[in-house]
């Protein structure tokens, strides 16, 4: 699994890493530590994520990483935490141009197309597969790498609390925390870090909130108008259906923000159900426990249709 995907990034001189668009903790830090570890090696590395990027990654250093000026000619691309080519984004050509490609996920049903792939299903996040990786290249795992990868893996299992978390997550973590990380920086802006336009929107999503199925569903809609109106983005939602997911009783929680006029991103979350299933129903995917897709249709319509996916998982 690993002695193609190291030849292919030892014969490689100008490397161009992807993560998916709308990236969360373990997108954006598997990618900065798997740059900063090829790097290295004396490679050029460049990332690529198609979407704009919270300001609670700051700690990151995102802003110098994503920074959009970018190098051509690249002789492989790597693609971090996409099962599959349409979560690239804009940026889905230029990886496909790339002659040598290169996979790294944990996601089920990975379908991108390339030279080869380091995929693990039960991995509890990509940081946990680029660790492995990076391990297998010999790379000092640095207070900067060590950062990336447990806000990745921290990110994933939700603190140490989904089910993908395993041992391996835990004796990983353990290793990154000897490397001297913020610990508490890290944890504080991937879970508890508000702005008070985020609180604004917040408190309109509550009273948004709408039960089905005996109150086993529980679906919340923010419009245009909801982010108009607090001053925030769609990337400020973040929390928001992981919050709603710890109602008792709540088999599936919903998300729906409208990214344009009766368009949605869509943001699933249970501890009981597989809601990857639910997301492929509309092109969509994730894991088991936090999944998405993005759906168009008047609100009322588009809450029906999710209604009944759901009902059939649950």
């Amino acid at each position: 699994m690993f002695n193609k995907s190291i030849d292919l990034i030892k014969n490689a001189k100008k490397i161009a890493v992807f993560t998916h668009i709308t990236p969360d903790g373990d997108a954006l830090g598997s990618s900065i530590a798997l740059k900063l570890g090829i790097q290295q090696l004396d490679k050029h590395v460049d990332v690529f994520c198609a979407d704009e990027i919270h300001e609670n990654y700051n700690f990151l250093d995102t802003q110098k990483h994503f920074t959009g000026n970018k190098e051509s000619n690249y002789d492989l691309a790597i693609a971090v935490d996409c099962p599959e080519i349409s979560r690239i984004g804009n940026y889905s050509t230029l990886f496909n141009n790339i002659s040598k490609r290169l996979v790294i996920d944990h996601h089920l049903n990975n379908n991108i197309n390339a030279n080869a792939s380091i995929i693990d299903e039960q991995a509890g996040s990509a940081g946990i597969v680029v660790y492995r990786l990076l391990t297998k290249l010999n790379i000092n795992i640095n207070n900067k790498i060590a950062t990336g990868i447990y806000t990745a893996i921290a990110s994933d299992t939700g603190c140490f609390m989904y089910n993908s978390t395993t041992s391996e997550s835990h004796r990983v973590a353990a290793d990154l925390i000897e490397k001297d990380i913020d610990l508490e920086t890290i944890n504080f802006y991937l879970f508890k870090r508000k702005t008070k336009p985020q609180i604004a929107l917040f408190a309109r999503a509550l009273n948004n909130l709408q039960f089905h199925e005996d109150n086993k569903i529980a679906i919340i809609a923010l419009d245009q108008n909801d982010l108009k109106q607090t001053n925030t983005k769609n990337e400020d939602t973040i929390g928001i259906s992981h919050y709603i997911s710890g109602i008792d009783k709540i088999d599936v929680a919903i998300l729906l923000t409208e990214t344009k006029n009766n368009c949605y991103l869509v943001s699933f979350r249970s501890s009981t159900v597989n809601t990857s299933l639910i997301a492929r129903q509309f092109k969509g995917g994730g894991h088991a426990n936090a999944s998405g897709c993005r759906i168009c249709g008047k609100k009322e319509n588009v809450i029906d249709k999710l209604i009944e996916a759901c009902k059939k998982e649950l």
